[in-house]
């Protein structure tokens, strides 16, 4: 079943460094996760992502049927996968939306 706009709920990931981060191969994996954000972008799930400018944290907003459908998402990130990002998960409720 997909979901319709309706249906759909909204989830925070928040991503920091992991022990493997800066080890050889970091940059390629995160040109593999950048790669996955923008699939996500074209599939609709992705509506905002980037990194905040004076810490080394991202910030990942999606929008899935479930919380289980988003762990998924958070999960196959190859930046956690390779474990050189922690990923947190936060349901989400939007108050106000331009």
């Amino acid at each position: 079943m997909t979901a319709t706009s309706e249906d759909k709920k909204s989830f925070v990931i928040v991503l920091r460094p992991a022990p493997k981060y800066g080890e050889p191969g970091t940059e390629k994996i995160i040109e593999n996760h950048f790669s996955y954000l923008e699939k996500l972008l074209g599939e609709g799930i992705l509506m905002m992502a980037g990194r905040f400018s004076e810490v080394l944290f991202g910030l990942t907003i999606i929008e899935t049927d479930s919380i289980e459908s988003a762990r998924s998402i958070m999960e196959n990130d190859p930046a956690i996968k390779s474990g050189i990002f922690f990923g947190q998960l936060y349901p989400w409720r939007v108050a106000l939306r331009k």
